[in-house]
This record gives C-alpha cells, sequence and structure tokens, in this order.
C-alpha cells in the first residue's frame, strides 16, 4: 500500500487511507516526528465541491440510462444513480490522492 511522506521530517509514515480522510479541519499526527499534517485548505475544498458536483452527474446520467432503456421502477433508479454516482466519483477521488500535498499545521 502507498504511503505519504510527512512534510516536516520527510519519512515515508502516513499510510494511504489516513491520507485519504484528511480534509481542511482534520489533521493526523505523524508516527515519526509528531508534527500534525493536513491539506491545504482551497485545494481540498475545490476537490471536495469537483467529487460533489461529480456524484450529481453520474447519478443524474444514470437515471438518464435507465429510463431510456424502459428500466423505470423506483429501485432500478436508486440502483442506477448510486452507480453513476460511484462510476464518475471514483476518479475524482483518485486524483484527489495524486494532486493534493500534504502540509505542516
Amino acid at each position: 500500500m502507498k504511503t505519504y511522506n510527512c512534510p516536516a521530517c520527510e519519512r515515508s509514515t502516513l499510510s494511504f487511507w489516513r491520507v485519504q480522510f484528511l480534509g481542511p479541519l482534520r489533521s493526523i499526527r505523524c508516527d515519526a516526528c509528531g508534527a500534525r499534517v493536513s491539506v491545504p485548505w482551497l485545494l481540498s475544498s475545490l476537490f471536495g465541491l469537483l467529487a460533489t458536483g461529480a456524484a450529481w452527474v453520474g447519478g443524474l446520467a444514470g437515471i438518464v440510462v435507465c429510463a431510456s432503456s424502459n428500466l423505470v421502477s423506483g429501485s432500478t433508479l436508486a440502483v442506477a444513480a448510486l452507480l453513476g454516482a460511484v462510476v464518475v466519483t471514483a476518479p475524482v477521488l483518485w486524483l484527489y490522492g495524486r494532486v493534493l500535498y500534504l502540509v505542516v499545521k
């Protein structure tokens, strides 16, 4: 599993999953040096808006595809919306892990 380097001590101590759940109001401690590590406020917020928008677009696209194929029922539309939201949001979350950098708080 990928680990991230601490911006304070440059050691690879921050696990992939710990970093994925970071936000501008949440920070984690480096296991090696104890520095509080977080993500930049503006860039993280922009990714949050992008992920929200992508989920809405994916959900609506799933509903449109389901409705155009005459599979219109409540549960089918809900599953199609959820599947569409997950498929479209997954690349945004992958990009979040690649582009976002860590800062010391």
